[in-house]
């Protein structure tokens, strides 16, 4: 018969378990922007949102879309247009 572990025990390994586990994502301020773009772009974006969606889950999103579209060419977009 197997020998339960002991309440200080449980806990001690919890508490080791909770440290080695990874801190949650730092929360980043969200803000709500209207934008005004043609017809054409915003469809071919809600496009892009939905076969982003299929591939990496989640529902559609143009947001999602662009914001990770500007933090992959951060650095280019910068160099062409400044800070």
């Amino acid at each position: 018969m197997a020998r339960k572990t002991s309440l200080m025990t449980s806990i001690r390994q919890a508490a080791d378990e909770a440290e080695a586990a990874p801190a949650p994502p730092e929360k980043v301020e969200r803000v709500t922007s209207g934008i005004h773009l043609s017809k054409d772009t915003l469809q071919l974006l809600r496009r892009l949102a939905v076969n982003r969606a299929g591939k990496v889950g989640g529902r559609p999103s143009v947001s999602a879309l662009l914001e990770e579209y500007v933090q992959d060419t951060r650095d280019a977009l910068i160099a062409r247009y400044g800070e």
